[in-house]
């Protein structure tokens, strides 16, 4: 028996870091087998290749799922932040710490935004009356 042609897929499913739900890849790939050619190392190769790929995507996916929920946690805190300084609240050592890690995460331009939008709350809570 002569083969001609191996195909290999790669399927791999991830569950959700913090949802119910999961995320499916899959990756084939077809070659043609020349005359003297090793079928088997062939089928190794790409597998390896597929696997590789499958893994990627699934990494990709897994990153996107963490960044956004970075950007999520980044913006809460800052808008909780916000809302202190607006009520005349003064942070502390670890408030700028969470200030300045939640900024971090954020992209350059909307930095820019949210630390404007807590310069103006600061001011209007030094202005506020004490009670």
């Amino acid at each position: 028996m002569q083969l001609t042609n191996v195909r290999v897929e790669i399927h791999e499913k991830r569950n959700h870091p913090h949802e119910y739900g999961h995320y499916d890849a899959t990756v084939g790939y077809t070659a043609m087998v020349e005359p003297g050619e090793d079928a088997e190392a062939a089928v190794a190769a790409l597998r390896q290749l597929a696997h590789e790929n499958v893994t990627a995507q699934c990494n990709t996916w897994i990153e996107a799922i963490r960044q956004e929920r970075a950007l999520a946690q980044a913006r809460e805190t800052l808008d909780y932040l916000t809302a202190q300084a607006r009520r005349g609240w003064v942070m502390d050592e670890e408030d700028v710490e969470k200030l300045e890690s939640s900024l971090a995460e954020l992209p350059e331009a909307e930095r820019a935004i949210r630390r404007e939008l807590l310069d103006k709350a600061a001011t209007e809570g030094a202005q506020r009356p004490r009670r």
